[in-house]
């Protein structure tokens, strides 16, 4: 998939979250909002988070840690306002520690497998973001 982020390296976070909810951008935002952090984004079943918690304390230069969320999709450290829901273009879902799909954003409103690792936000209360 060829992508340009040309138009979008000068935009600011909130502008591109909107271009992103409208379905413009469904590609890898890397290099686009200069200037501002860029995040990873780890969802996990509350069964694994604790653990996967403490492996982000005890590893702070692999897993640096910008925000931990819980109960909703909303941020608020990353961005006042942004949702992890509709402000990701894609989601790569891996079951049981392999890849199987990569979804476009859009389609995580509608309902998933709750044994997804990546399932609807009222299904989860971790999510992280880490550089």
């Amino acid at each position: 998939m060829a992508f340009d982020i040309t138009p979008y390296g000068d935009k600011t976070p909130a502008e591109v979250r909107e271009l992103i909810r409208e379905g413009v951008i469904d590609f890898p935002t890397a290099g686009m909002c200069r200037g501002y952090a860029q995040a990873n984004l780890v969802i996990l079943p509350p069964e694994y988070a604790a653990d996967f918690e403490e492996f982000t304390r005890r590893n702070p230069f692999a897993c640096p840690v910008l925000e931990i969320v819980r109960g909703t999709p909303e941020t608020h450290d990353m961005g006042e306002g942004a949702n992890i829901v509709t402000d990701i273009p894609r989601y790569r879902v891996y079951e049981n520690g392999v890849f199987t799909k990569e979804r476009i954003s859009r389609s995580l409103r509608t309902t998933m497998p709750s044994t997804q690792v990546i399932t609807l936000p009222t299904e989860i209360t971790e999510y992280f973001l880490f550089r």
